[in-house]
């Protein structure tokens, strides 16, 4: 199988960031040129497209997306998709964690309303 190649819009506005999906010998093969891909580092352009989720596209074009849902797939396949499903659950739930102290930190300084 070829690689497969996706490009990620970018937060700093360097153009998109080329994700490579690959199979060689059997092992699944995932980059990114972000700078934290660069690092061998865990980016949000990797969970997106592991996710599959379109809004990580540069553009939504039939070829990107194509090459999404086989990306997608292939990910699925390999032994890292719970991990990577779990990690992505993981950073939702440390959000929400996140709002919830701020909320209590709020309530520290300007008090907490009763409930009726």
């Amino acid at each position: 199988m070829s690689a497969i190649y996706l490009y990620a819009k970018s937060k700093s506005g360097h153009g998109p960031h080329e994700v490579n999906v690959d199979i060689e010998d059997g092992v699944l093969l995932i980059s990114c040129t972000c700078p934290a891909g660069e690092r061998q580092q865990l980016c949000r352009h990797l969970t997106g497209i592991a996710s599959g989720n379109p809004s990580t596209l540069e553009t939504q074009s039939s070829e990107q997306l194509a090459a999404l849902n086989t990306a997608h797939g292939m990910i699925g396949r390999s032994s890292c998709a719970n991990d990577i499903r779990r990690l992505l659950e993981l950073e939702q739930a440390a959000a929400e964690l996140k709002i919830m102290k701020q909320k209590v930190v709020d309530g520290l300084t300007d008090g907490f309303p009763l409930s009726s």
